[in-house]
């Protein structure tokens, strides 16, 4: 197989060895956290861009399939140092906004029980009748979380470079078997958990394990730079389009919505091995996961607040513009003043030694 480039700098396996960003992979997740933005604003008759949940899943699941190749060592206790600080932070931001400013808040409640289940990630039912957890957005980290514990374990049975193919072959186990209760179990904490778990999502992030194999196969790398953009446009454009128009309901999901955004995410990476990068300006892929966190505060506070001081109509271009640029920047100064230190400072506990530059 031929050799990938080595992964992001916050993602690299070993801290002594020389790190290359994916810059493509950055700009894809710059794209997917913008397209969350976009879709939270909610345009009536133009909302699209959930589906950057379905890049991020596949991303992840490359990543891990990665890591787990060059470097295994600590790979759950560098997830955790990776994924929980900014999340629990502003999950305990949102619990004492529920309960200090209720009536700033759309269907959370200032529940303990909530509070606990949210933090370790235990997914169920909100008041709103979605499983989601107090900070909305973090539904998807349930999932995360799901398949890092997966792969971690995997790990304490097979070498790294198998990890998470073994990893994806229990989810696929646990997917039917709880699909198979389901029929059984009565509405509850057991049934809402087995429907989650479920889900085509989780097989969004075996889409990006396969992504790992696919990228490295010659037939993959034979099509030119031409090819591979009008592959990449042509997923995003049906996504969109899928979203927008809706031509097969919602059957079929892993079809509509995995495998376009595993396209993409291939082109993305094909692009990158023959030299072709979109731009070397990472900031906004770096700062991605806290564009993903925040940028609701930012929606609904220009919804209820910005926007009506502003007398500007809340679904206009300008205030469009608006709330992504203000989200975006706002999430920037969260990677570099929170973010990244907690990070770095936690990677140290966890390695020894500092996240690689």
């Amino acid at each position: 197989m031929s050799r990938l480039p080595s992964p992001t700098r916050h993602e690299s396996g070993s801290p002594d060895s020389a790190v290359k960003t994916l810059f493509n992979i950055q700009q894809a997740r710059a794209l997917g956290a913008l397209l969350v933005v976009y879709a939270h604003i909610g345009v009536p008759g133009a909302t699209f861009g959930h589906f950057g949940v379905d890049i991020f899943f596949v991303i992840s699941g490359f990543i891990m399939t990665m890591i787990c190749t060059r470097s295994p060592r600590n790979f759950f206790g560098r997830r955790l140092a990776r994924i929980v600080p900014l999340y629990w932070i502003i999950t305990a931001l949102v619990f004492l906004l529920s309960w200090w400013k209720p009536q700033l808040m759309n269907s959370t409640t200032p529940s303990l029980l909530n509070f606990a289940k949210s933090i370790f990630f235990v997914p169920y039912v909100k008041e709103n009748g979605l499983v989601h957890p107090m900070l909305d957005v973090g539904w998807t980290l349930n999932y995360e979380m799901y398949f890092y514990a997966a792969v971690g374990l995997a790990l304490l049975a097979a070498p790294g470079r198998l990890a998470t193919l073994v990893a994806s072959v229990g989810l696929v186990a646990l997917a039917v078997i709880f699909h198979v209760f389901l029929r059984f179990l009565p509405a509850g904490g057991m049934a809402t958990a087995a429907s989650f778990y479920s889900s085509f999502y989780v097989f969004e992030f075996i889409l990006g394990v396969l992504v790992f194999y696919l990228v490295q196969q010659p037939l993959a790398r034979r099509p030119g730079v031409a090819f591979n953009l009008v592959l990449a446009a042509a997923c995003l454009a049906f996504l969109v389009w899928n979203q927008l128009q809706a031509p097969l309901g919602h059957a079929a999901p892993l079809l509509t919505q995995g495998v376009p955004a595993m396209l993409f995410v291939a082109t993305m990476l094909l692009l990158e091995q023959k030299n072709f990068i979109l731009t070397r300006i990472t900031i906004l892929g770096d700062a991605s996961y806290a564009l993903y966190l925040s940028n609701q505060f930012v929606v609904e506070g220009f919804r209820k607040v910005v926007g009506k001081h502003l007398h500007l109509s809340f679904y206009s271009l300008p205030s469009i513009a608006l709330i992504i640029v203000a989200a975006s920047l706002i999430a920037i100064a969260i990677y570099l003043v929170l973010e990244k230190p907690l990070h770095d400072r936690l990677r140290i506990l966890v390695d020894g030694k500092p996240a690689p530059r």
